[in-house]
């Protein structure tokens, strides 16, 4: 396999972030990641609306849950085994762009450069929908 390019995903959209995982493989997001920390299991829905998005983890998939019926997003972090469902964690998923929008009042604590927007609007629970990035890659 070889790296062929990348892109960047259409900022705050739920369609686009689907067909990609679905159709290309993992996908890089960013999330806010305070409180993570102390996932262990379940879906989680503890993100504030106006999350401040200052992490990368890997998404690598979705599903339904069949007790309750939530739908989530399972991304993979990089703190190991030993947190949450084994490395992995299930978010809340959401089947609308603006049916969970905030604003985060400090992007640069993300991916944003100082003397940027002071503000940015955030989708999806955690801020999921906010910023995505595929890789692309040919067989060989």
């Amino acid at each position: 396999f070889g790296m062929t390019g990348w892109e960047v995903l259409p900022q705050n959209r739920y369609w686009p972030l689907m067909q990609a995982v679905a159709e290309l493989g993992p996908v890089a997001v960013a999330v806010a990641a305070d409180g993570l920390n102390l996932y262990s299991s379940g879906i989680y829905d503890g993100c504030p609306l106006d999350a401040v998005v200052n992490h990368a983890v890997v998404l690598v998939g979705y599903g339904t849950d069949t007790s309750s019926g939530d739908k989530f997003w399972t991304v993979q972090n990089s703190w190991g085994r030993g947190w949450g469902e084994r490395g992995l964690m299930r978010i809340l998923r959401h089947d609308d762009d603006e049916e969970r929008c905030g604003v985060n009042r400090h992007p640069e604590q993300g991916s944003g450069c100082d003397g940027g927007p002071p503000q940015v609007p955030v989708c999806g629970m955690c801020g999921i929908l906010f910023e995505a990035v595929v890789a692309h890659f040919e067989m060989v």
